[in-house]
């Protein structure tokens, strides 16, 4: 099976020597970096015990081997024992593909998504628990200081997810109903439609809106960072 590879990633660092490989080359491939006029090279493969992970969100056929890219942030509970890694912009099928549109052919809406990637850090060598799909996202990731639940930007949606960890350990994203709105009413400019309003899912339009977020220690109060709509909601 073919995996997309895009021309720009923006690859998040990760704590505990976690390098995740955006592109679908076998870890092997991967040369060393060399640095221009410097004679000498970088490769996330330096430092003792590092190693690639593909990011591969478990898509039914046929995009079962399909790796998603643009790993953008990456966050670690408060208690150190699990990271998020959530990738943002250009993870979008083509129905019945793994390749990128071409013509009309319209997005999948069951397959294009961007998600967040849990790992077990507890221990030296990270291990995927879950995969938690959010339909648009774009930057904004916070966990919240209990460590269970933790919040991402919804971009086109113009709202914030609430994504919560139940008493087995697995993470639920409580859209739509428990989603924080950003009740955003008009975009930038003369008769826009906010962010919200924009589709999803589909091959144009997908405007991200909240750029960050962050949470006080106290667990109470939610900022976020709207992008492209120049505004921080409280």
């Amino acid at each position: 099976m073919t995996s997309i590879v895009h021309d720009r990633l923006p690859l998040s660092a990760v704590c505990l020597t976690l390098a995740l490989v955006v592109s679908g080359a076998p870890a092997d491939a991967q040369p060393p970096q060399p640095l221009p006029n410097m004679g000498q090279q970088i490769t996330p493969l330096a430092p003792l015990g590092s190693q690639f992970q593909g990011l591969n969100p478990g898509l039914p056929a046929p995009a079962q081997d399909w790796l998603a890219s643009n790993a953008v942030t990456s966050v670690v509970s408060p208690d150190g024992k699990t990271l998020l890694v959530m990738t943002s912009g250009f993870n979008r099928i083509n129905v019945g593909t793994v390749a990128p549109p071409t013509g009309t052919n319209p997005w999948d809406p069951a397959l294009s998504n961007e998600y967040v990637f849990v790992y077990d850090i507890s221990n030296s060598t990270p291990v995927q628990k879950q995969v938690v799909q959010i339909a648009t996202t774009y930057n904004g990731i916070a966990f919240d200081p209990s460590g269970s639940a933790f919040y991402v930007g919804g971009c086109a949606y113009d709202l914030i997810h609430v994504v919560t960890r139940n008493a087995a350990g697995v993470w639920t994203d409580q859209f739509p109903q428990g989603a924080l709105s950003l009740g955003h009413r008009l975009g930038l400019g003369l008769n826009l439609e906010p962010n919200g309003a924009t589709a999803v899912n589909s091959q144009v339009g997908v405007y991200p809106c909240a750029a960050g977020v962050a949470i006080s220690k106290d667990g109470q109060t939610l900022v976020a960072a709207n992008y492209y709509n120049d505004s921080i909601t409280v």
